[in-house]
């Protein structure tokens, strides 16, 4: 958990933050966690998550992301 929460900090000091910036993940337990969610909440990053038992929520972001990416 130590290293995931690092690595957004890490993010978040290299890349900056901005007006209207959104945090999309998966529910995975430690996305979930307290301890990671209170980062983007302390910097005004709005939390987005897939839906519960629902694993196409992200199907867009990830591509566009693997276009991105290309």
């Amino acid at each position: 958990m130590e290293k995931l929460i690092a690595a957004l900090r890490m993010a978040l000091r290299e890349r900056g933050v901005w007006a209207g910036l959104v945090h999309h993940s998966d529910r995975g337990v430690q996305y979930a966690s307290v301890d990671y969610t209170q980062l983007p909440k302390d910097n005004h990053i709005d939390i987005s998550m897939s839906h519960k038992a629902s694993p196409r929520d992200m199907a867009a972001c990830e591509s566009f992301m693997k276009t991105f990416k290309c």
